[in-house]
């Protein structure tokens, strides 16, 4: 994101740079707006930042798929429901195969003793009622409070980017209707239609009215959820009602993998 926000910046100060008049300084506006536009290029051919982003959501998958399975591990959810040393086991296999498939990764992907820790097997060890209470509280409502910033943060940015976009070709039809009365002769049309277009392009980039609608939905499916562990008697109930709050954050999740695929990455 840092690269496509980079290269935007450089476009608008492209396209600024050559409204400046060839017997201006030397021809040092034309000869910057191309430099800019070559570094754009190269940034852009090189492919360095789709690599960066594609590992970073790599990364983030597999972290999601490894945190689940720890917190079902340690609440005794299925599939890790069966006695300590068979779900040990189940849980290694899973961490080998998620490991595998980000060889690019710099990660230990050797796996031992190491793989489940103590503070897992301490929630392991607790009996049904403070492994719920610690789920509960640990997992779920964390999780919830998580989601409501961000929903929060990402509607206040949509709104923010919407209202920037309005500013900008406001400004543009005010300086190209004080242009027409022949005030100057500076193209400021064009270099704010593109400051407008990559304004635009950022925004739909991180696309921040769909995350926060996601994070709303997915917090509102988890409080129906956590509402649900209050019916929780005994451990095939409790092992049904934790597989629901992994679902959800499952389906959170593969949302916002098809949001990457849809974007091409």
């Amino acid at each position: 994101m840092v690269s496509r926000g980079f290269e935007f910046v450089l476009l608008i100060l492209a396209a600024g740079l050559g409204e400046i008049p060839r017997s201006a300084i030397h021809d040092a506006g034309p000869i910057a707006a191309l430099g800019l536009f070559l570094l754009a290029l190269i940034i852009r051919s090189s492919g360095v930042g789709d690599k960066a982003e594609k590992r970073w959501y790599d990364a983030r998958a597999a972290s999601e798929s490894i945190k689940s399975a720890a917190w079902q591990f340690a609440v005794k959810c299925k599939p890790y429901d069966s006695a300590d040393s068979d779900a040990k086991a189940v849980f290694a296999d899973l961490l080998k195969k998620v490991l595998k498939r980000l060889p690019k990764l710099d990660v230990d992907q050797s796996t031992g003793a190491a793989v489940v820790t103590q503070d897992m097997s301490d929630i392991r060890s607790l009996d049904l009622k403070n492994r719920i209470a610690k789920y509960k509280t640990d997992r779920v409502e964390d999780q919830i409070t998580w989601y409501k910033g961000k929903a929060k943060e990402n509607k206040t940015r949509a709104t923010a980017w919407r209202f920037a976009l309005i500013g900008l070709e406001s400004v543009a039809v005010i300086l190209g209707f004080i242009r027409v009365l022949g005030a100057f002769d500076v193209n400021w049309i064009g270099i704010l239609a593109t400051a407008s277009a990559g304004a635009a392009a950022w925004q739909q980039t991180r696309n921040f009215t769909f995350l926060s609608e996601s994070y709303s939905v997915t917090t509102l499916e988890l409080s129906f959820v956590l509402d649900s562990f209050s019916k929780v008697t005994d451990e095939d109930g409790w092992s049904d009602a934790a597989r629901d709050a992994e679902s959800a954050f499952s389906r959170e999740h593969g949302l916002w993998l098809i949001r990457r695929q849809l974007k091409g990455n």
